[in-house]
């Protein structure tokens, strides 16, 4: 069955104009990465590979932009068993343990979040390895100011909390005096959550071998095959671990494997006869948006999750 190519250039084409929109609207630099249009056989026109390749850039920096944020939602918190000995040997100040308690209190009151975490998050094409490989993000230990990148450089502290997340709980792993580079992927913090048994959590799961050779002596290591885009198997505890890890950009597998299936959705509407697109709607409220058409005279929506 033949494919509708107008469907889809405007289609893609109204899509990335929708997140383009957004990233204005909440002051996210975006700079488009250069990527060589496709020649391949199965793109008619120079018009559909630049949609193509335009969406497939803007869907990507979308993803790396979302998932850096804390949704706001009542969950429980967990300590992990290395941040609690912290706390009962007072290896942190009174005042670390206080804000540990009311960084506490926000998550369980399901309160904002999101001004605390690095500034980064401002720039949808900067990654962050911890996060893209272990699921680990990290929050300053500061006094809360509103979410955007003029007021969050006020709050700024020589503390990150480290942690992790899942639907129904965060899970505190270990505070750390910030970092930089490598110490941002400390292998520490994957010992902790191994030890804590969360690496489910963080979609890394055992592997049944005895021995396996390891590109990894030190963080610095680390930090250079995330750098490179390469995943590798982890030995932690004495076990093996591995996950669906990275692309060569740097950017998490999975957010590939959802451009695929975006793509895969779209394709399967331009194929069906007598429909006519209309309009795309960027709804980011647990599912990406709605694509109108009229099929049979009828105007009818489409999910895109």
């Amino acid at each position: 069955m033949a494919i509708d190519e107008k469907f889809i250039i405007r289609l893609k084409n109204d899509i990335s104009n929708a997140v383009l929109a957004c990233f204005k609207e909440n002051n996210i630099d975006y700079t488009r990465s250069k990527r060589t249009i496709s020649n391949s056989s199965t793109v008619k026109s120079a018009a559909l590979a630049e949609a193509n390749t335009k969406f497939n850039d803007i869907i990507i920096a979308l993803q790396n932009f979302l998932n850096k944020l804390v949704i706001e939602k009542k969950r429980k918190v967990q300590y992990s068993k290395e941040l609690l000995e912290k706390i009962n040997t007072k290896q942190l100040s009174q005042d670390v343990i206080n804000k540990l308690e009311a960084f506490k209190r926000k998550f369980e009151n399901g309160e904002e979040i999101n001004s605390h975490l690095s500034r980064t998050v401002f720039n949808s094409k900067k990654l962050d390895y911890a996060f893209n490989i272990w699921s680990i993000k990290h929050l300053h230990l500061s006094e809360s100011v509103p979410f955007s990148d003029k007021e969050m450089k006020k709050n700024r502290s020589g503390q990150l909390l480290f942690f992790i997340e899942n639907n129904d709980t965060v899970f505190f792993v270990d505070v750390k005096n910030h970092p930089k580079g490598s110490g941002f992927t400390v292998f520490s913090l994957l010992q902790i959550i191994e030890s804590n048994n969360w690496m489910s959590i963080i979609e890394m799961y055992p592997l049944n071998i005895e021995k396996a050779e390891i590109p990894i002596k030190n963080d610095d290591d680390i930090y250079m095959l995330a750098k490179n885009g390469v995943s590798t198997v982890y030995e932690v505890n004495g076990k093996y671990y591995s996950s669906l890890g990275i692309t060569t950009s740097g950017s998490k597998t999975k957010y590939t494997l959802s451009l695929i299936y975006i793509n895969k959705k779209i394709k399967i509407l331009a194929k069906r006869p007598d429909i006519e697109y209309l309009c795309f709607k960027l709804t980011l409220d647990g599912r990406f948006g709605l694509i109108y058409c009229k099929e049979k005279n009828e105007i009818v929506s489409y999910i895109l999750p």
